[in-house]
């Protein structure tokens, strides 16, 4: 959470799931406020990458008008 703190964004939700197989280990999935094209997005992802075995980005969306 701190790699989105430390950029003041907003976690919408947050939502954990077991792993198959791997006890104690779980899958993190996260809504947040922000578009991957701005710069604070791009570094709370880089930092995440950095600890996470694995991230992917579902989808990054235009604040609507």
């Amino acid at each position: 959470m701190s790699a989105f703190a430390l950029r003041d964004l907003s976690l919408t939700k947050i939502e954990s799931r077991p792993l198959h197989g791997k006890p104690w280990e779980y899958l993190f999935y996260l809504d947040f406020l922000g578009h991957q094209d701005e710069p604070r997005v791009q570094n709370a992802l880089g930092h995440l990458k950095e600890l996470a075995d694995f991230l992917r980005v579902l989808g990054s969306y235009p604040l609507g008008s």
